[in-house]
């Protein structure tokens, strides 16, 4: 399921992906740089919550197909 979250915090499930957006490849304007953390496992102790993630600290990927990202533009001043 892709889906831009605009707030901070948001609940997850095992097998999510998330994705940070840092923004598009030098080389090739069809493809993104990310950051991506996968949700491996989630576990609830008696005092706190253990999250098992992986991490993949920049991954290049082809931009969305469905509601792609796209560069915010500065106005000039």
């Amino acid at each position: 399921m892709e889906k831009k979250i605009l707030k901070k915090s948001n609940p997850v499930r095992v097998d999510y992906e998330i994705d940070i957006i840092k923004g598009y490849s030098p080389k090739n304007p069809n493809h993104i740089i990310v950051a991506r953390i996968e949700v491996l496992d989630i576990a609830a102790k008696e005092e706190s919550i253990v999250i098992s993630v992986r991490r993949f600290k920049n991954l290049l990927i082809e931009n969305y197909e469905k509601d792609p990202y796209k560069a915010s533009t500065q106005s000039e001043e």
